[in-house]
């Protein structure tokens, strides 16, 4: 997803919240970027299981839509 015009929105203990417009549809978003989601096995399980939330209860209209997951280009798994 592109998108254009960041507005700051809001500071969590996690990460940041900020409102944008989608470039390919002109659609207001939120996107919320989360510091650190691989640091640690109990952040990770956490980010996953609002992901999860969010997709099973997506078509209440006071639950958010995820429409896209982007994840860092630096990830690395050590195994």
């Amino acid at each position: 997803m592109a998108a254009s015009f960041f507005v700051f929105a809001g500071k969590g203990a996690y990460g940041v919240v900020c409102s944008a417009v989608n470039q390919r549809t002109g659609e207001l978003v939120a996107v919320k970027r989360i510091m650190r989601v691989f640091d640690e096995v109990p952040e990770a399980t956490r980010i996953l299981r609002e992901l999860k939330f969010c997709r099973l209860l997506g078509g209440h209209e006071n639950v958010v839509t995820i429409k896209d997951v982007l994840l860092p280009q630096n990830r690395c798994v050590a195994i």
